[in-house]
């Protein structure tokens, strides 16, 4: 009996030993799967990140063009030295308001000297005392920090303020208005809600100041477990950071 057991010793050391370089070998494989998938995945979630920022950006750049082309025209730029008269006054006004109407995407749209006063809205309702007390403190009143449009969320940061600097007809380099146009946040923020990462998801876009876009309409945010992954892309024209985190 002892040299039976001898035997079966010796024959299953063997076997292990043979046994040994393929279990090694078959670890690392489904490691390396396991690792491919990972990298995949990582990469297809990256790529969708990416897209989103992309089209956001397309749009953003799209409606600044725009809101540029019609803070060019002359009779935006003669409007802060000719229209005193109401009667021209109500004839900016419907042009503006026709502007707004054809582009379906601006809630409103307002002209305001660089002091932050307003001449004119296209529209009137009972929230523009409370547009107007926002825009008197984002206009800054400085004519140099206008070589540029810029961009702030409104105080509920529901809607988007793009500001556009308006030139004098006859001396292109001076600033002399803004252009102040809104549109609801939804209008850049739906690319990036049309993407569907899974479950334990959480969607983010931070402004230049750190304000943060709420993108869950008031409910809660997913709750996530170890470890997180985090995602995250530039929306260049509007200076906003895309993050996801999953």
């Amino acid at each position: 009996m002892p040299d039976i057991s001898l035997r079966l010793k010796i024959v299953l050391f063997f076997c292990l030993l043979g046994l040994l370089p393929q279990l090694i070998i078959s670890y690392i494989s489904v490691d390396a799967y396991t690792q491919s998938l990972e990298n995949i995945y990582e990469s297809k979630v990256s790529q969708l990140v990416d897209q989103a920022a992309e089209q956001t950006s397309a749009k953003a750049q799209y409606l600044i063009g725009d809101l540029v082309n019609q803070a060019s025209q002359p009779y935006l730029q003669l409007s802060f030295q000719q229209y005193p008269q109401q009667t021209r006054l109500q004839l900016l006004k419907e042009r503006l308001e026709l502007f707004r109407l054809s582009r379906k995407v601006y809630s409103r749209i307002h002209l305001c000297y660089l002091n932050g006063e307003r001449l004119l809205s296209s529209t009137d309702n009972d929230m523009d005392s409370a547009y107007a007390a926002f825009e008197k403190q984002m206009i800054p009143g400085k004519r140099e920090q206008y070589s540029k449009p810029y961009q702030k969320l409104y105080a509920d940061r529901s809607e988007v303020a793009l500001f556009l600097p308006i030139s004098s007809f006859r001396q292109p380099a001076r600033v002399v208005g803004i252009l102040v146009a809104y549109l609801p946040v939804e209008t850049l923020t739906q690319y990036l809600m049309k993407v569907d990462f899974g479950e334990n998801t959480n969607k983010s876009i931070l402004t230049a100041e750190g304000e943060e876009i709420d993108l869950l309409k008031g409910g809660q945010k997913a709750k996530q477990t170890s470890p997180i992954r985090s995602y995250s892309s530039s929306v260049k024209p509007m200076n906003w950071k895309i993050t996801v985190r999953i």
